[in-house]
C-alpha cells in the first residue's frame, strides 16, 4: 500500500526513558497527586493523574486495561487534530511533514462546502482549528478530508491518512463484517507502523505488547 515506506528504519522505543504504565505505577502516581492536593500545592497532576478515582476501589479493576479510549478523544480530538496541526500549523512549517503553504487552498475548499441537514456544523477555517469541536474533526475524516487532501498532501502522507479514514468509516457503520474487521486491522497496523516513519518518534505512542 505504501511501497516507499516499506523497509524504512523504525524508531525503537527506549523503555528506560518511556516505561509503560503499570497498576503499581498508577497507584503510586495517584497517591502522590492526592498528597499534593492535601498540601495545597499549585501543581498536583502526576503523569496525567489528578487524584484518586472511584474505580480504584473495585477488586478486579485494572487501571491500565480496564479503561477504553473512546473514538471522540482517541481519533477526533486525538489523532485527527494532531495530524491537521502537524500539516498546517505555522510552527511546523520547517518540518518535512508540513504543508503550511497549502493552508489557503484548504481554507478555500472548506469555505465552499455545503453540508447536508445531517451535518450540523459548517466547516471552520484552519486558523480556527483550536475551536473545532469533535464532530468537526469527525466530519473531516468521514466526508471532506480525502477530497480536500488529495491535491494538498504528497502521496505518502495522503495514502497514510486514507488508511485511518477508511478504517474509521468502516468502524462507524452500524454493521461490520468479519472481513471488514480484518481489513481495518491491517490498515490500522500499517497506519501506526508508518506514523513514526512520517512524523518521528516524539509524536508516536508505542502500544503495549498486550494490545
Amino acid at each position: 500500500i505504501m511501497p516507499s515506506l516499506v523497509g524504512s528504519e523504525m524508531c525503537i522505543r527506549d523503555s528506560t526513558k518511556d516505561p509503560l504504565r503499570t497498576p503499581k505505577s498508577v497507584k503510586r502516581d495517584v497517591q502522590l497527586a492526592s498528597t499534593k492536593i492535601r498540601n495545597h500545592e499549585s501543581k498536583t497532576t502526576v503523569n496525567g493523574h489528578k487524584g484518586k478515582f472511584w474505580f480504584m476501589y473495585l477488586d478486579n479493576f485494572d487501571p491500565i486495561y480496564s479503561c477504553v479510549i473512546d473514538y471522540m478523544h482517541g481519533i477526533c480530538l486525538g489523532v485527527c487534530k494532531q495530524l491537521l496541526t502537524l500539516w498546517f500549523d505555522k510552527k511546523n512549517k520547517s518540518e518535512s511533514f508540513s504543508f503550511f503553504v497549502k493552508c489557503n487552498d484548504v481554507n478555500s475548499f472548506l469555505s465552499r462546502i455545503k453540508p447536508t441537514l445531517y451535518v450540523t456544523r459548517i466547516p471552520k477555517a484552519l486558523n480556527e482549528l483550536s475551536h473545532w469541536k469533535s464532530s468537526e474533526f469527525r466530519n473531516f475524516i468521514l466526508y471532506w478530508g480525502i477530497p480536500i487532501l488529495k491535491n494538498v498532501l504528497t502521496q505518502e502522507y495522503f495514502v497514510h491518512f486514507c488508511l485511518l479514514a477508511r478504517s474509521f468509516f468502516i468502524l462507524s457503520k452500524e454493521g461490520t463484517s468479519k472481513e471488514e474487521l480484518l481489513v481495518v486491522e491491517s490498515a490500522l497496523l500499517l497506519f501506526v507502523e508508518n506514523y513514526q516513519v512520517l512524523y518521528g518518534c516524539l509524536l508516536y505512542t508505542s502500544p503495549s505488547p498486550r494490545d
